[in-house]
C-alpha cells in the first residue's frame, strides 16, 4: 500500500521515500528503530507523539512495534514539509527585508528636483558613500546579507541535532527533550526576527545612479 492515513488524518506516501537500496522492511521495537534513525529512545517516543506510524502499540507488557519503511518515510516526509516551511518563512523575510529599501521620508524630496539637481546629489552622494567604504564605515548591504544569511543557516544546523546530542549525552527525557526543542526553535525565529528588525532599519542606504559601484551600502 502506498499511502497510509495517519493518526491525524494526513496521508503519507511512502512509495515516495523508499528505503536505500539494499535496506529490507522489517518491524521494529522501540530500541532498534532509535539505532535504524540514529536518535534516542526518547526521541522516538517523541515522534510517536507527533504521529509517526506504530504498527503495534505496547501494552500490558508487550513493546512497541514499529514498520521500518513506514517510519522512514514519516520522517523524511516531514524533513521535507519542515524545510518548506523554513523556506517560506526565509521568502518572507527576505521579502520584508527588501521592503526596508523603499525611499524614506527624509528622501522624499528627491522627488522634487530636477534632472541636473538629481544628478549632482547622486554625484555628490556617490563620492561621500565611496570614501566611507573605503575607510572601513560603510559597509554594503548585500554583503552583510549573504553573511546573515550563511550564519543562520550554520546557526539552524547546529541547534537542529542539538536535541537529540543532550537526550543521548544527558539521558533527557522526553517532555525535556520536547521543552528544549521548543526553545531552540523559539531561538532561532527570535533571531531571524532581530535581523528583519535591524538589518536594514537603521542603515544608511545609498542609491548611486547608473555608476559601476551603484551597490547599496548599509552602515554597520
Amino acid at each position: 500500500m502506498s499511502d497510509l492515513t495517519l493518526s491525524d488524518g494526513t496521508t503519507l506516501d511512502v512509495a515516495a521515500y523508499p528505503l536505500p537500496d539494499g535496506i529490507d522492511d522489517g518491524v521494529l521495537n522501540r530500541g532498534q528503530l532509535a539505532l535504524a534513525m540514529r536518535v534516542s529512545e526518547n526521541t522516538i517516543t517523541s515522534w510517536i507523539g507527533d504521529g509517526m506510524p506504530v504498527q503495534r502499540e505496547g501494552s500490558n507488557g508487550q513493546a512497541y512495534e514499529f514498520l521500518l519503511s513506514h517510519c522512514f518515510a514519516w520522517k523524511l516526509q516531514r524533513d521535507d514539509l519542515d524545510k518548506a516551511r523554513r523556506l517560506r518563512g526565509d521568502q518572507l523575510a527576505q521579502r520584508v527585508a527588501q521592503s526596508f529599501l523603499n525611499l524614506d521620508d527624509d528622501q522624499a524630496d528627491v522627488a522634487a528636483l530636477s534632472p541636473q539637481e538629481t544628478k549632482q546629489r547622486a554625484e555628490a552622494d556617490y563620492h561621500r558613500n565611496r570614501a566611507a567604504e573605503l575607510r572601513g564605515e560603510l559597509v554594503r548591504a548585500d554583503r552583510v546579507r549573504q553573511m546573515l544569511d550563511g550564519l543562520l543557516v550554520d546557526v539552524r544546523t547546529s541547534i537542529n541535532v542539538l536535541t537529540d546530542f543532550a537526550e543521548q549525552e544527558f539521558g533527557l527525557s522526553a517532555g525535556q527533550a520536547e521543552k528544549m526543542q521548543a526553545r531552540c526553535d523559539g531561538v532561532i525565529v527570535e533571531m531571524a526576527q532581530r535581523i528583519i528588525r535591524n538589518q536594514l532599519a537603521t542603515a544608511e542606504i545609498a542609491q548611486i545612479g547608473s555608476h559601476s559601484d551603484s551597490e547599496l551600502s548599509a552602515q554597520v
